[in-house]
């Protein structure tokens, strides 16, 4: 039967875009494994199902920006199991591809390995400071020496002038007697002490790598309904959004990442995708027992948490005693918080990670895999890296 054609014709669809890869920048390493570990295991142990109130006031007290005063509050809700990341998957993406072509994965690799990441890096640097005042020094040396030379004829007067006239009235030795060089040995040396009008410039220094600390706590799409619990990536320098801003330019001009939304670099630390929903008598069951019901029941839409976010957004008072900086100071635009981060400031809440060196920019496969190195748990594999420095 051949299509209806007319007002009575089905819209087509456009074509839905399967992504298989992503653009990021890894956050584990050798050195951030432990410390990841560590605070993930205490993550898990104050909000997962199966963690007790005890666990969950041990594990509050050890925490490392958490007072000793801290405890867990008797309705903090409870995050299923499945939904917590492994240590070896915590990057920040810096965009979505679909690379299912051999030409569009060539073109990635290809523009993966052509960008120059440290020139992006001082185009960030310099996106966070003032311009620098015009340095004499740097003019053109030709002009420098033509504005030399006139001063010395300014100074010289009429002197120089009557010495010039004085010197052409007189008749040419050189055209009265004969003309022989002096013998090799005794001709001066002579040395050009001239410099080059346009000298080399030297080369740029290295720009220092990336130093992350990861804080606080955040969630997707909004706290009352939370599928997405990320932690902030915190960096001193102010360089990190500006350069993984840059670097997804590079792709979205290549055509590779037809992502248009602002760039928001979280590291994910619980995802509901993950959580298979389950049937309709155990839906009931796990909302109307166990602790952590109430505000913490699982919805369709994600879990409750705000009093998560309450938690592990708290920070040490001037006094000692623990201050809730609020669900709404440390999420970005868009998300559960309306209120920007201030990139100058300490961070904030409770510190899961620092001096993370962020040194490499990488394509990664879509879908966690099994991962063999000790505490990773899983890892998005790389298919190809480069070094920023």
């Amino acid at each position: 039967m051949p299509p209806k054609k007319g007002k009575f014709a089905k819209p087509t669809k456009p074509p839905q875009i399967h992504n298989t890869h992503f653009v990021c920048l890894p956050l584990t390493t050798e050195d951030s494994i432990l410390q990841l570990n560590e605070s993930l295991a205490k993550f898990r142990d104050v909000t997962s199902l199966s963690g007790d109130a005890a666990a969950a006031g041990s594990a509050g007290q050890a925490g490392q920006n958490l007072s000793s005063s801290s405890s867990t509050p008797p309705g903090l809700c409870r995050i299923p199991h499945a939904a917590y990341r492994p240590p070896g998957t915590f990057h920040l993406t810096l965009g979505v591809m679909d690379l299912s072509s051999h030409e569009d994965m060539e073109k990635a690799l290809k523009l993966l390995n052509d960008i120059d990441y440290s020139s992006l890096l001082r185009k960030a640097e310099t996106k966070m400071t003032t311009g620098n005042p015009r340095n004499p020094e740097r003019e053109p040396t030709g002009c420098l020496l033509q504005q030399s030379e006139m001063d010395h004829v300014a100074q010289s007067g009429s002197g120089a002038a009557s010495a010039v006239s004085e010197g052409l009235s007189k008749p040419l030795e050189s055209l009265e007697r004969a003309i022989s060089p002096p013998p090799p040995a005794s001709r001066p040396k002579t040395t050009s002490s001239l410099q080059p009008l346009h000298p080399e410039p030297e080369p740029e220094p290295k720009p220092q790598p990336l130093m992350l600390t990861l804080h606080g706590l955040g969630t997707f799409p909004s706290a009352s309904s939370a599928r997405v619990f990320f932690a902030h990536a915190h960096d001193a320098s102010r360089r990190l959004q500006p350069f993984a801003e840059l670097v997804r330019q590079r792709f979205q001009a290549a055509g590779l990442i037809t992502e248009t939304r602002p760039l928001v670099l979280h590291a994910t630390m619980a995802n509901m995708t993950y959580v298979k929903r389950p049937r309709r008598r155990d839906q009931q069951s796990i909302s109307s027992s166990g602790p952590g019901s109430g505000s913490g029941a699982k919805t369709a839409s994600g879990v409750d948490g705000r009093d998560i976010l309450a938690f592990f957004n708290r920070r040490s008072g001037s006094d000692g005693e623990d201050v809730d900086v609020g669900t709404e100071s440390l999420a970005p635009p868009g998300t559960s918080a309306s209120k920007d981060v201030d990139a100058d400031a300490v961070p904030e809440g409770y510190i899961w990670a620092s001096d993370i060196t962020v040194d490499k920019v990488r394509i990664c496969k879509m879908g966690a895999e099994p991962c063999d190195l000790p505490g990773w748990g899983l890892e998005y594999r790389p298919i190809a890296e480069s070094v920023i420095v």
